[in-house]
């Protein structure tokens, strides 16, 4: 996939999730579509470097936009990005499980990252917040990369529905 067809992803992401995606929210739970494209990308395009250089750029954006501090989200998904690659290297890239658990790995990973960067730099955000939604903020963020491997998976693998693919 070209660069700017995966610009146009992130933004379009990016845009959703800070407008329409608040609709549909549960318990104040949203799923985080740049952390779901950060794993797709790093995991489906293995030999370029879409999720790491989207990631850090809409991680500042996000950042600067909705949180507290700036940068913060940013190495996280640097981090997510290059652990989801290493994992490529040695999983099945082509296995929706596979799409699922580093999905559910780094749901946990980028929340606990998240909770102790802010501890840090002094915020008063309580770990059993972070540990109450983190369970929905899992399922959101797997149903999401769910429907998103199934969009691009076809772009990255070709004749994948034919019989002799398996």
């Amino acid at each position: 996939m070209k660069y700017r067809y995966s610009f146009l992803v992130f933004l379009a992401a990016f845009l959703v999730q800070g407008t329409l995606l608040n609709l549909f929210s549960v318990f104040g739970v949203t799923p985080n579509l740049m952390l779901c494209l950060v794993v797709m990308f790093s995991l489906l395009y293995d030999n370029q470097m879409h999720g790491v250089v989207f990631g850090c750029i809409f991680g500042v954006i996000a950042d600067m936009c909705f949180m507290m501090y700036a940068g913060v989200s940013s190495l996280g998904y640097l981090a997510v990005s290059l652990i989801v690659m290493f994992a490529g290297k040695v999983l099945s890239r082509e296995n929706l499980i596979t799409m699922l658990v580093l999905t559910v790995i780094s749901t946990v990973l980028f929340q606990f990252y998240i909770w102790t960067m802010y501890f840090f730099f002094g915020s008063n955000i309580e770990i059993t917040y972070m540990l109450r939604q983190l369970p929905l903020n899992i399922i959101y963020n797997t149903a999401v990369s769910a429907i998103l491997y199934q969009i691009f998976i076809r772009k990255v693998t070709r004749f994948r529905s034919d019989r002799y693919y398996r």
